[in-house]
């Protein structure tokens, strides 16, 4: 299964579970994980565009998706986005007021930020 225009790849193995999407565009697929026929949890992944526009389409659609929300929600991906300016090392100084449409969404639906371990800045322009 892949997103247009195959941004997003998901692949799983059918002996042990099935996924069965729910919605796809160019920024996320959105769909169910099963065991034989139980569902398990719904799994959202996510490859966030460049355009500020575009990830405002993005921000609208998890909300969208957030609210049928009935079993445990992953989501995974790229968010092309930081939540504060402490997550960017060099470049352009990010505003609070540039990261509200994502950390507002994020609030909307009811996520948390899980941290991580590894290094902090993993690439830079």
């Amino acid at each position: 299964m892949h997103s247009t225009p195959g941004r997003i790849w998901i692949k799983w193995n059918v002996a042990t579970v099935d996924f069965k999407p729910e919605f796809t565009s160019k920024q996320l697929i959105h769909g169910i994980i099963y065991v034989a026929t139980i569902p398990i949890c719904v799994v959202t992944t996510v490859y966030a565009a460049n355009s500020l526009v575009d990830r405002q389409l993005l921000w609208k659609q998890i909300q969208d998706i957030a609210v049928n929300i009935n079993l445990p929600w992953a989501i995974i991906g790229d968010f092309n986005c930081c939540r504060s300016p402490l997550e960017k090392a060099v470049g352009t100084l990010l505003t609070n007021s540039k990261l509200g449409d994502f950390n507002s969404m994020i609030f909307n639906t009811g996520m948390h930020d899980l941290s991580f371990v590894g290094h902090y800045y993993t690439w830079h322009n």
